[in-house]
Parts: C-alpha cells; structure tokens; sequence
C-alpha cells in the first residue's frame, strides 16, 4: 500500500511539474531580471544566513510560492542590515528588530532616506501577512484584495516582486552595480 501510494505521489508530482513548467519558466525570467546584477556572485554582509535566504527566495518564487518570497526576502534584508551594522561596529544588530536596523542604517548613513522609506514600506507588507490583522485594519490582506479589486494571490505575487525590487535595489546600492 505505501509503494502505491508513493507511486501515485511521484505520477501527481511529475504531472504537476509539466503543467507548472512554463509558469515557472515565466517566474525564473522576472528573477533573472531583477537580479541579473548578481549573476556573478556578490558578497552579502549577513553572511550564510543572507545566503540562504536569497537563494530560497528566488527558488521559492520561482516555485509560486509568494508569501515565503516574501518572508524569504525580508528576512534577507534583516541579515543584511545587521551585518552592515555589526561590521560597523554596532554589536546589539545582532537582536534589534526590524525598525531599529533601518534606523540605525540610516543613522550611519548607510542607507539613504529613499531607501528608509521603501524598507518601511515592505515591512509593513511583511507585518500584513506575518501578524493578525482585523477586517477593520488598513493592511489586513484581504481588505487590500478588495481594495485593489484582485485576487488574493494575485495581492501576494505582486508583493512578492514588489519586495524582490527592492532587496534588488538594495544590493545593487551596497555593491556599487547598477
């Protein structure tokens, strides 16, 4: 019973993939594109932990899977805040939240005002999916697919890339690339 059973999975799966594939090929396209500047390698400053994460998050997307894009990426950008901010000298990045790494970035001048304030922005994504949010609340997930007129992972796949952009951006600024 269980060789059926694994068999049937692997029949699913292998079915699943050929009717994903050009989707997922379409996927792989938009993250060679924002993140062709990495193509060949680049240095992260939260070490394995950002390197993990990235990969993750372009596989994870690449896959459909948006709200771990989403967390994927965000926490990336964490990682990568703290670390600038440790080899500043800043040893308590290690367990600040969020905010505090965005402020004290920007203090050290780190990051310039533009890029706070699409750090904010995306935290405020990342909070919408990550913390319960009342019908009532401005950036409860689904009031927001209402509001856009869209379907909810439509809502996800657009945060997804929109978030994707700017860890993009991100990198690109702290590496010099364009």
């Amino acid at each position: 019973m269980v060789e059926a059973s694994i068999a049937e999975m692997e029949a699913h799966l292998a079915q699943s993939d050929t009717e994903s594939c050009s989707q997922r090929v379409a996927r792989f396209r938009v993250v060679s594109r924002v993140f062709a500047f990495a193509e060949d390698g680049i240095g992260l400053w939260g070490g394995s932990s950002s390197a993990q994460s990235f990969a993750e998050m372009r596989f994870a997307y690449m896959d459909g899977l948006f709200l771990a894009t989403i967390l994927l990426a965000v926490a990336c950008l964490e990682q990568e805040l703290a670390g600038m901010l440790h080899a500043s000298g800043d040893d308590s990045a290690a367990n600040a939240k969020f905010t505090d790494l965005i402020r004290k970035s920007e203090e050290l001048n780190l990051i310039d005002a533009a890029m706070v304030e699409e750090l904010d922005k995306l935290r405020v994504i990342r909070n919408s999916y990550t913390h319960f949010r009342t019908l009532k609340h401005p950036q409860n997930w689904a009031m927001r697919s209402i509001a856009q007129e869209a379907d909810h992972t439509d809502v996800l796949e657009s945060d997804a890339l929109q978030i994707m952009e700017v860890l993009a951006s991100f990198m690109r600024s702290r590496h010099g690339s364009n």
